[in-house]
């Protein structure tokens, strides 16, 4: 799997990056040997008086894509956020795949 971790105004830091790939493995053990590839996008928007963080992450499966993107203040939660979410879309795709 090739993980591409891109930071928009904020600092790359390994924290974030050693957290980013301890979370992915859990999808990765959902998809087995299907992902190819995983882009990650982390940053921060200002918003009128608090910055909002953000956590995108698109998951190239086979032919298909699965895409999700949290804000929060908290970055940290928004990856936790993320994560959960394409849970959700990988065990949604995995059952279509059976179903088929």
């Amino acid at each position: 799997m090739n993980l591409n971790i891109t930071f928009r105004h904020i600092e790359s830091t390994d924290a974030l990056k050693d957290y980013v790939q301890k979370r992915l493995g859990k999808i990765k053990r959902h998809l087995n040997r299907k992902l190819v590839e995983a882009n990650a996008i982390l940053g921060m928007e200002n918003r009128k008086s608090t910055p909002i963080h953000f956590a995108e992450i698109v998951l190239h499966v086979n032919r298909d894509t699965l895409r999700s993107k949290v804000a929060d203040p908290d970055l940290y939660k928004a990856i936790d956020e993320v994560i959960d979410k394409l849970e959700r879309q990988v065990k949604k795709y995995k059952t279509k795949l059976v179903g088929r």
